[in-house]
């Protein structure tokens, strides 16, 4: 008993992510972290800089350690378990600031970014804190079927368990968008942990089993006694108890393809169930209470430790210290604080992260993005859309390739000291640098009006010319080249929508090719409605235009054709033009009213041209001596529409001869 409440206890003082100082290699890199010193008081870490002792006494628990606040239990003058937070670049006043009362321990959700508590004055309510905000205001989630439930992190959401018998009967997942429960996806009888890139369960029946985010499926790991696990590179460290004194330090790679167990040491004693991985080493502690650090790439021992007078000995890393503290029949101590000499030489492993990549490498990461201005997002540890689109604005700043990967190059400049910071505008011009900045210009240009071409991120004529014009038509001195203020005011409410006429070819697209095809089809040259692709039918329209009003045909929209197309003396076209499959308009109901007439056609009169009336032309097309291609071309329609035209006339069917029996 006095073994479980120590390992409770232990829980409760540590900080919870214990692969936090392995997710930020330096100390550059780290951003804040907090641990419990030698006095029982919370001590923050900010930017590898000691900030000392925070003003709280009677801390039970650090809760939550983000970017710019810690979360942490204490006990109030009334004797209260209350909620608090603690931001170092506000005051002191502002700093600690009273959440809530709270039941049990709170717990954060690193996918929903928010704190979990049960209320006070009513242990079955189920309390949210956006983890993200400093100031932290509570609101209630759902009424809870019991007050006995337990609150702790799964991959997927809050899990929620009912202690006592009837926990294999309420074991759920908060949903946290549709704010529903459902089941979990481990036995509620199993020891369950969580590691962010995979959560893994003993069994009742002893076996240890893993499963990787975003999976159903459980893979087997092993069927023996094991009594320790920690994580560290994506890798699951486990110990295994032998019997008969040894120990086995075990390793299981989830995502290799072969080869995923590896054996790293046989100990020749019983070890203790503890084990912690991080800053490049997995730590154990042996019977009498000595620390071991061991290279868990070839099995060589990396360090060595004595903790005097800590028989309940328990370790965590902070800063690239090792921790360790001793729990004993209700009491605890920090007995030792060790500086790893490796930790500050030892190169960073970064893996490849990409769109759907996980894990606390990720979360690092999206930190980093966020510190440096780049807005990936909520740093929830999964490589999305938002996440990528920031590392795509990162390699642009960097020169990189812009594919949106995160290479263990790129983390490497990403995380330097001297990594730059996002810029809201950078000055763009013809022939400069292309990517990611100048096609938003473009999308933005093509969005008011200013060009049709493609955003394709190269700074070419058109976008230059496009550049020009917006600047001649918002009182900027016009130079084609976006300087800050030009992209300043692009991108802002003021800018104004193109009333000039700018020049349209095919392949085009946008706002400007929709207008032009929309006045063709009033016009009467273009069938349909606007498509928004200048695409050949557009040519041929303008071709035909030309023809019509006595202009010089071509197939592109120049400034001066689009004056007469848009002009009031521009010559309406009563004539045929092409008809196809995916058409619709008046002219295809014309068409279908007079193969009806011919008794071609015996479908619904809509104006849609479909398979129908398709074969409905064809068929006209075959009776008629014309190239039966089911395309209603202006030879076909002419013929249709003259009195020339066959009508359809059912053949009369042959009858069988009977035959005569041979005399």
């Amino acid at each position: 008993m006095k073994r479980l409440i120590a390992l409770l206890l232990c829980a409760l003082l540590l900080v919870p992510t214990l692969g936090f100082a392995a997710a930020f290699p330096t100390a550059q890199q780290t951003g804040l972290e907090a641990y419990i010193d030698e006095n029982g008081r919370v001590r923050a870490i900010l930017n590898g800089e000691d900030s000392g002792e925070l003003p709280f006494d009677g801390v039970s628990r650090i809760v939550h350690v983000g970017r710019t606040q810690i979360f942490l239990t204490a006990q109030t003058m009334e004797g209260q378990t209350a909620l608090f937070v603690w931001n170092p670049l506000l005051s002191s006043q502002d700093s600690s600031i009273l959440i809530a009362a709270v039941a049990g321990d709170p717990v954060f959700v690193a996918v929903d970014s928010a704190i979990y508590y049960l209320a006070a004055e009513n242990p079955r309510q189920l309390m949210k804190v956006d983890a993200d905000t400093v100031t932290g205001e509570s609101e209630a989630v759902r009424l809870l079927p019991s007050a006995t439930c337990e609150l702790s992190e799964a991959m997927d959401g809050l899990y929620i368990t009912i202690s006592g018998p009837w926990k294999a009967y309420f074991s759920r997942i908060l949903d946290a968008e549709a704010n529903t429960l459902r089941p979990a996806p481990f036995d509620s009888d199993a020891v369950w942990k969580n590691f962010g890139e995979f959560e893994t369960q003993i069994t009742p029946e002893g076996g240890l089993e893993l499963r990787l985010a975003g999976e159903t499926e459980w893979m087997s790991v092993s069927y023996d006694d094991v009594i320790a696990q920690a994580a560290m590179n994506g890798k699951l460290y486990y110990l295994l108890n032998e019997g008969e004194g040894k120990t086995w330090l075990a390793c299981f790679d989830p995502n290799a393809e072969t080869d995923q167990l590896t054996y790293l040491y046989d100990f020749s004693e019983s070890l203790q169930p503890e084990l912690l991985a991080g800053e490049g080493a997995v730590f154990m502690i042996d019977p009498v209470g000595n620390i071991l650090a061991l290279d868990p790439d070839d099995g060589q021992f990396m360090g060595f430790w004595c903790v005097d007078n800590a028989p309940s000995a328990h370790m965590t890393l902070v800063d690239r210290n090792l921790l360790v503290y001793d729990v004993t029949d209700g009491a605890y101590a920090l007995r030792l604080k060790e500086e790893l000499p490796w930790a500050q030489e030892k190169a960073v492993e970064y893996r490849r992260l990409a769109m759907g990549s996980r894990g606390e490498d990720v979360r690092a990461m999206q930190a980093r993005l966020n510190k440096l201005g780049y807005n990936s997002g909520k740093e929830d540890a999964i490589f999305g859309i938002n996440t990528q689109q920031a590392v795509i604005y990162f390699q642009d700043a960097v020169g990189a390739p812009q594919d949106g990967v995160m290479t263990p190059e790129l983390q490497e400049k990403l995380f330097a000291a001297n990594a730059p910071a996002f810029a809201e505008f950078i000055e763009l011009s013809r022939g400069g640098r292309t990517g990611v900045r100048v096609r938003t210009m473009q999308e933005r240009l093509r969005a008011l009006g200013y060009l049709a071409d493609v955003a394709d991120g190269i700074y070419g004529r058109r976008t230059e010319a496009a550049v020009l014009l917006f600047q001649n038509e918002n009182g900027l001195r016009g130079t084609g080249v976006a300087s800050v203020e030009t992209l300043r005011l692009l991108m802002s409410a003021d800018a104004a929508v193109c009333s000039s006429y700018i020049p349209l070819r095919v392949g085009d697209s946008g706002i400007r090719v929709s207008e032009l095809q929309e006045r063709l089809h009033e016009l009467g040259y273009l069938v349909g409605k606007p498509s928004g692709v200048f695409d050949s039918p557009t040519a041929e329209a303008l071709r035909l235009f030309c023809k019509v009003n006595g202009l010089p045909e071509q197939t592109s929209a120049d400034e001066s054709l689009q004056r007469r197309v848009y002009s009031p003396v521009a010559t309406r076209y009563t004539g045929f033009i092409e008809l196809k499959y995916g058409d619709s308009d008046e002219r295809v109901k014309d068409l279908q009213k007079r193969l009806t007439e011919l008794g071609y056609y015996h479908g619904d009169i809509r104006g849609n041209y479909r398979s129908i009336t398709r074969e409905a032309v064809r068929l006209f097309q075959e009776w008629n001596g014309l190239n039966a291609n089911g395309v209603a071309t202006i030879q076909t329609q002419e013929l249709m529409f003259s009195g020339n035209a066959k009508p359809y006339i059912e053949p009369t069917p042959v009858p069988t001869p009977i035959q005569t029996t041979t005399p």
